[in-house]
């Protein structure tokens, strides 16, 4: 028979009553997970497969877990080429969260509709990834006429160079303990052997020699290379170690005159997770001369290297100005008086008198200045305020040679003033006289102190206090303006390839001596992601690696402009997984399979016998 025209399947209210109880039974019984979309980086045309990709998107939502008993799949597996885990987890999520929380906002979905196969989520109660595999849109089977929910099967992720740069570090560092990686030896060595003058008359038997440092370990193998008479490289087959701060004095020997040269050090710095790191071999090197008189940069540079492979005008980095801020402290001087009462006006005083001296509390140095009629004091001020007193003394008022009744005042408050700003630190790079402000007092109705600063050669000499202040019960704070302070910028000219000239665009200011200047990479450089900075054991992990870096180069963070160099006496190490060599379990299966004339499946160190 024909459907009941009285009934229908699901109304809109029905649908969205319907979605409100799944999302509220999810935000019950699920469980908190990253949604993380795979953005394509690199895609093959022809196989119509991804070959780069990286998640750099993160969204938490809540979504339940089906597999109540624990993760599904073939669980651990011993194969030809290692340890397997294959754990797969099935989750479902309200479709409408999705749409509101990921599809409104993420650029990376392939399709926008529903989540995507190859998308990932991150379980963080067992700090694992998952990779979805399938995803089922029509289950249930549409009730009240709609379908409320996906259910995402996943599958645990095997990685293939995938990049997370997603921001959070639980997920991020997933990656670095994953993933393919290389760890390099670092050491506190010698970057080049810069030559700043070739010198003539040089031979075959031309000697480079460095002197002896504590600690350090000079490179072993110097190699100089001669033109035409004159020194035109010096090269270097390990950085030695232990150069920290001083750098050897690069000595040239031999027929000819005239030849120096100079050994430059890595700047040395930590590491931050997660920056990329470059290496320099063919980056230009440049440094600055020195400020002039008024601290600012001068439009002289010189190209230590001329780098190679730059197509285009590299970003130059000046260092920021190192202009430092005078720094001081306060002393107080206690017991100062504040408000004075009149309790007895005394006889015998003369009209008006001023800095009248006082005797009698638990001070020094109180002075006031009076008014009498008919030589009875009626009004005092206070003219100084003397130190070392209390509330509730009494003091006499006792001119010179008085021989009168002496009047009496009775000290209503008392407080402590500035009585001098000490110098800490006379800062530098100042080019005019800054300002200097004293905190407020804590005592309502206080005064602030104030005070000047007296210069010197660009330095805060001194500083003399004009106003002491009243009403403080501590020391105030002493706030010197800090000196003028502009980066200077730059910019590079690129000629065949290499660093030509590098011109000044702003002098800045600020700067008291000349500045690190960084030159961005030259395309031809190698990369990496530092995945882990040890330091201790002077070991640096580099993960999403491109090109090929080698013993002897120097390594450059991007963000923390931290400088190290390859130590040549530890080789690059390329390190896989857990166990993903197989060394051992490939010789312990041909301990255990006995073949007479041979492993069919490859022996150990080679391709196999077919």
């Amino acid at each position: 028979m024909a459907k009941n025209v009285y009934f229908t399947i699901g109304t809109k209210s029905e649908q969205r009553l319907y979605e409100d109880l799944i999302i509220e039974s999810m935000k019950i019984y699920g469980l908190d997970v990253y949604y993380l979309p795979r953005e394509m980086v690199t895609t093959d045309r022809l196989f119509r497969e991804d070959t780069l990709s990286k998640f750099d998107e993160n969204y938490l939502i809540e979504m339940y877990l089906t597999n109540y008993d624990g993760f599904e799949g073939d669980g651990t597996l011993l194969t030809k080429f290692g340890v397997r885990i294959s754990e797969e987890a099935t989750f479902i999520v309200s479709r409408r969260r999705w749409e509101d929380l990921i599809q409104a906002k993420s650029n990376n979905l392939v399709s926008a509709e529903r989540p995507n196969e190859g998308d990932a989520i991150y379980f963080p109660l067992t700090k694992q990834l998952f990779q979805i595999k399938f995803v089922e849109n029509e289950t249930p089977l549409r009730p009240l006429g709609d379908v409320p929910t996906f259910t995402l099967v996943t599958e645990l992720m095997e990685f293939a160079d995938e990049r997370l740069e997603t921001g959070l570090a639980e997920i991020d560092k997933i990656a670095a303990e994953a993933a393919y990686s290389i760890v390099h030896k670092v050491t506190s060595g010698i970057k080049y052997i810069y030559i700043t003058s070739a010198g003539t008359g040089y031979g075959s038997g031309t000697t480079v020699t460095f002197n002896t440092l504590a600690g350090a370990v000079p490179p072993t193998s110097i190699v100089p290379t001669v033109t035409n008479g004159s020194i035109a490289s010096i090269a270097i087959s390990n950085p030695g170690s232990g150069y920290t701060t001083t750098a050897p004095t690069v000595t040239i020997g031999g027929t000819g005159t005239g030849a120096t040269a100079q050994a430059i050090l890595s700047a040395g710095g930590n590491f931050t997770f997660g920056e990329f790191v470059y290496g320099t071999k063919f980056t230009a090197d440049v440094i600055a001369s020195n400020p002039n008189a008024t601290y600012n940069l001068t439009n002289v540079f010189t190209i230590r290297k001329v780098g190679s492979g730059y197509t285009t005008a590299p970003l130059v980095t000046i260092g920021k100005p190192d202009a430092v801020t005078a720094t001081a402290t306060t002393s107080l001087l206690s017991g100062a008086v504040d408000t004075i009462a009149l309790t007895s006006g005394g006889q015998g005083y003369p009209d008006n008198l001023t800095n009248v001296p006082t005797s009698g509390g638990t001070g020094t140095g109180l002075k006031v200045n009076t008014t009498a009629v008919n030589g009875v004091i009626t009004s005092v001020t206070i003219h100084t305020s003397g130190n070392g007193y209390t509330v509730g003394d009494t003091i006499n008022i006792v001119p010179n040679g008085f021989g009168g009744t002496q009047a009496v005042i009775t000290l209503s408050t008392v407080s402590s003033r500035v009585s001098s700003v000490v110098m800490t630190s006379g800062g530098s790079g100042y080019t005019s006289t800054p300002t200097v402000t004293l905190s407020a007092p804590e005592t309502s109705g206080g005064t602030t102190a104030t005070a000047t600063a007296n210069m010197s050669g660009g330095a805060v000499a001194s500083i003399t206090v004009t106003n002491a202040g009243t009403g403080y019960t501590s020391s105030p704070t002493v706030t010197i303006a800090e000196p003028t302070k502009v980066q200077a910028l730059a910019q590079a000219t690129v000629t065949n390839g290499t660093i030509s000239a590098v011109t000044l665009t702003t002098a800045g200011n600020g700067y008291v001596s000349k500045p690190r200047i960084i030159i961005a990479p030259s395309p031809s450089e190698p990369k990496g992601k530092v995945a882990r900075w040890d330091v201790t054991n002077k070991e640096l992990e580099l993960i999403d690696i491109v090109g090929t870096f080698s013993d002897d180069d120097t390594l450059i963070g991007v963000e923390s402009q931290s400088e190290t160099v390859i130590d040549s006496f530890s080789s690059i190490e390329n390190e896989n997984a857990s166990n993903s060599e197989n060394d051992w379990f490939e010789t312990e299966g041909d301990n255990l399979i006995d073949w007479s004339e041979g492993n069919p499946f490859g022996e150990f160190g080679n391709s196999g016998v077919f």
